[in-house]
């Protein structure tokens, strides 16, 4: 199937148009959100959730699908990924090559980084001076100019390639080669999607420095509290505002071709054969 160019503006009129389909039903995809939220916010557990986070957005997306085709969406749709026959299968090559590109993030910045971080570790200092801060700086603006094109390629490509593995239906493969073929014919889109997500993260950091001036003023205990608080509820934001403008973006691009309208309620004293 080949995919669609659309408009610049369409970057943004995803997340308007993905966000109001949650508006619609507030109360289960706030749960679906801090359900998610919640478990990647569980040390050890959240790291392997983290890895499987493809999966877990597919479940997001079935359920964001339900919504938008007038069904009702379901907290227990969040494992739509592992529970709907076939889905975990198609997801798996994202999912692996999701943990390929963290790696080789690893391995780059180690490459840039590893000497200054080698030195901090035999110095044995937990507090580092600005100019041990400043010897750091240098190598990790390199890593960032090779992994920060990387990351990009790779974020649209799965941005397209995960409802189109898991709502499209076709292999994982496949669905990344569309994507990857899909981002170049929408790079002006996605853009503009970029700058509309550096403004949420502006908003959101904010949020999480007022977050951590309350968990410090409160305590140890009472700031490991907050701060699992905190992490659950920016993923919950996160993926409401993330997972349905993906859906728009794939909907738009590759077309919903089993899409079935819900047909409008008939006039009265008006009966429909």
């Amino acid at each position: 199937m080949s995919h669609r160019r659309v408009a610049a503006g369409r970057g943004a009129g995803w997340i308007v148009d993905g966000f109001d389909i949650v508006r619609r039903n507030p109360g289960t995809f706030a749960l679906i959100g801090l359900v998610f939220g919640a478990i990647v916010s569980v040390p050890l557990l959240g790291a392997i959730v983290s890895l499987l986070s493809p999966v877990f957005y597919a479940g997001y997306l079935s359920a964001v699908r339900t919504e938008d085709r007038g069904g009702r969406a379901q907290v227990g749709q969040v494992f739509d990924g592992f529970a709907k026959p076939g889905a975990f299968l198609r997801m798996l090559p994202i999912v692996l090559v999701s943990i390929g590109v963290g790696v080789l993030a690893l391995i780059v910045m180690v490459a840039f980084m590893g000497g200054e971080l080698m030195a901090l570790a035999q110095a044995g200092t937990t507090d580092p001076s600005p100019e041990q801060l400043a010897a750091l700086a240098g190598p990790f603006l390199q890593s960032l100019v090779v992994l920060l094109p990387i990351g990009l390629l790779f974020g649209w490509t799965s941005f397209f390639a995960q409802p189109r593995a898991m709502l499209g239906e076709v292999s994982g493969l496949r669905a990344l080669g569309d994507g990857f073929r899909a981002l170049w014919s929408n790079l002006p889109a996605l853009l503009v999607n970029l700058l509309c997500w550096i403004v949420i993260g502006v908003v959101l950091t904010i949020g999480i420095g007022l977050f951590s001036l309350l968990g410090a003023a409160l305590g140890s205990l009472l700031q490991f509290v907050v701060q699992f608080v905190m992490n659950m509820l920016l993923m919950a934001v996160v993926a409401a505002i993330y997972v349905p403008s993906m859906y728009r973006a794939w909907q738009e691009v590759f077309g919903d071709d089993a899409a079935t309208e819900v047909p409008p309620p008939a006039p009265q004293g008006y009966t429909a054969f």
